[in-house]
Protein backbone atom coordinates (compact mmCIF):
# COMPACT_ATOMS: atom_id res chain seq x y z
CA UNK A 1 0.00 0.00 0.00
CA UNK A 2 1.79 3.27 -1.26
CA UNK A 3 0.39 6.43 -0.50
CA UNK A 4 1.73 10.17 -1.23
CA UNK A 5 4.42 11.26 0.51
CA UNK A 6 6.08 6.92 0.97
CA UNK A 7 9.50 6.82 0.10
CA UNK A 8 10.27 4.12 -2.50
CA UNK A 9 13.55 2.48 -4.11
CA UNK A 10 13.95 2.56 -7.70
CA UNK A 11 14.65 -0.87 -9.54
CA UNK A 12 15.93 -0.15 -12.74
CA UNK A 13 19.44 1.69 -13.55
CA UNK A 14 17.84 4.44 -15.06
CA UNK A 15 19.94 6.98 -12.33
CA UNK A 16 17.74 7.73 -9.31
CA UNK A 17 18.33 6.03 -5.68
CA UNK A 18 15.14 7.19 -4.39
CA UNK A 19 12.03 8.79 -4.86
CA UNK A 20 8.98 9.80 -2.84
CA UNK A 21 5.67 9.24 -4.17
CA UNK A 22 3.77 12.73 -5.17
CA UNK A 23 0.00 11.20 -6.47
CA UNK A 24 -1.63 8.23 -6.83
CA UNK A 25 -3.36 7.30 -10.20
CA UNK A 26 -6.26 5.02 -9.23
CA UNK A 27 -9.67 4.80 -11.08
CA UNK A 28 -11.46 4.15 -7.58
CA UNK A 29 -11.21 7.17 -5.30
CA UNK A 30 -8.61 5.10 -3.26
CA UNK A 31 -5.59 7.31 -1.94
CA UNK A 32 -3.32 4.19 -2.24
CA UNK A 33 -1.57 2.15 -4.61
CA UNK A 34 -0.30 -1.74 -4.99
CA UNK A 35 1.67 -3.13 -7.10
CA UNK A 36 0.90 -2.75 -10.63
CA UNK A 37 -0.48 0.72 -10.56
CA UNK A 38 0.95 3.84 -11.95
CA UNK A 39 2.41 6.87 -9.03
CA UNK A 40 3.76 10.02 -10.06
CA UNK A 41 6.98 10.14 -8.02
CA UNK A 42 9.73 12.66 -7.11
CA UNK A 43 13.40 12.26 -7.25
CA UNK A 44 14.72 12.46 -3.56
CA UNK A 45 18.40 10.56 -3.81
CA UNK A 46 20.26 9.50 -6.91
CA UNK A 47 22.84 6.49 -7.33
CA UNK A 48 26.54 7.46 -7.09
CA UNK A 49 27.12 7.45 -10.89
CA UNK A 50 25.03 10.67 -11.60
CA UNK A 51 24.15 11.16 -14.76
CA UNK A 52 23.28 14.41 -17.10
CA UNK A 53 19.85 13.22 -17.74
CA UNK A 54 18.15 13.43 -14.35
CA UNK A 55 18.28 15.71 -11.07
CA UNK A 56 17.11 16.13 -8.03
CA UNK A 57 13.32 17.10 -7.46
CA UNK A 58 12.70 15.86 -11.46
CA UNK A 59 8.91 14.63 -12.05
CA UNK A 60 8.73 11.17 -13.53
CA UNK A 61 5.91 8.42 -13.82
CA UNK A 62 6.35 4.72 -12.31
CA UNK A 63 4.71 1.45 -11.64
CA UNK A 64 4.57 -0.25 -8.31
CA UNK A 65 6.34 -3.41 -8.19
CA UNK A 66 7.13 -4.45 -4.90
CA UNK A 67 5.01 -3.71 -1.42
CA UNK A 68 5.98 -4.36 1.95
CA UNK A 69 1.69 -4.80 2.30
CA UNK A 70 1.15 -8.48 1.59
CA UNK A 71 -0.31 -8.97 -1.82
CA UNK A 72 -3.42 -11.64 -2.19
CA UNK A 73 -3.48 -13.73 -5.54
CA UNK A 74 -6.37 -15.67 -6.60
CA UNK A 75 -5.00 -18.96 -5.82
CA UNK A 76 -5.30 -17.66 -2.04
CA UNK A 77 -1.59 -17.81 -1.36
CA UNK A 78 0.10 -14.12 -0.48
CA UNK A 79 2.91 -12.40 -1.77
CA UNK A 80 5.55 -9.96 0.30
CA UNK A 81 8.57 -8.43 -0.21
CA UNK A 82 11.23 -6.71 2.23
CA UNK A 83 10.82 -2.78 0.29
CA UNK A 84 8.38 -0.96 -1.83
CA UNK A 85 9.93 -0.57 -5.13
CA UNK A 86 9.43 1.01 -8.20
CA UNK A 87 10.53 1.49 -12.10
CA UNK A 88 10.76 4.76 -13.55
CA UNK A 89 8.77 5.34 -16.99
CA UNK A 90 8.60 7.89 -19.71
CA UNK A 91 5.50 9.89 -20.46
CA UNK A 92 5.06 7.12 -23.30
CA UNK A 93 4.52 4.51 -20.51
CA UNK A 94 8.06 2.98 -21.51
CA UNK A 95 10.39 2.51 -18.93
CA UNK A 96 13.74 4.84 -18.56
CA UNK A 97 16.50 2.42 -17.40
CA UNK A 98 17.12 -0.96 -19.55
CA UNK A 99 17.83 -2.96 -16.39
CA UNK A 100 15.52 -3.82 -13.57
CA UNK A 101 16.84 -5.22 -10.40
CA UNK A 102 14.87 -7.95 -8.04
CA UNK A 103 11.88 -9.94 -8.70
CA UNK A 104 8.17 -8.44 -10.87
CA UNK A 105 5.51 -10.04 -9.98
CA UNK A 106 2.92 -11.89 -12.51
CA UNK A 107 0.19 -9.74 -11.90
CA UNK A 108 2.03 -6.68 -14.19
CA UNK A 109 1.37 -9.02 -17.10
CA UNK A 110 -2.49 -8.83 -16.68
CA UNK A 111 -1.81 -5.16 -16.88
CA UNK A 112 -0.17 -4.98 -20.02
CA UNK A 113 3.00 -3.96 -18.73
CA UNK A 114 5.18 -6.40 -21.19
CA UNK A 115 8.53 -4.02 -21.74
CA UNK A 116 8.92 -3.60 -18.34
CA UNK A 117 8.59 -7.42 -17.42
CA UNK A 118 10.98 -7.86 -20.58
CA UNK A 119 13.69 -5.37 -18.98
CA UNK A 120 13.21 -7.81 -15.29
CA UNK A 121 15.79 -10.37 -13.64
CA UNK A 122 13.14 -13.08 -12.82
CA UNK A 123 9.25 -12.60 -12.65
CA UNK A 124 7.44 -14.20 -9.85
Amino acid sequence: MIQVGSTLYVADNSGAKKVECIKVFNKTRQKVGSVGEFILVSVKQLSSKQTQKMKKGQIFKAVILETKFPLQRKDGSFLKFERNTVALLSNQLSPLGTRIQGFSPHELREKNLSKVLALSFSSI
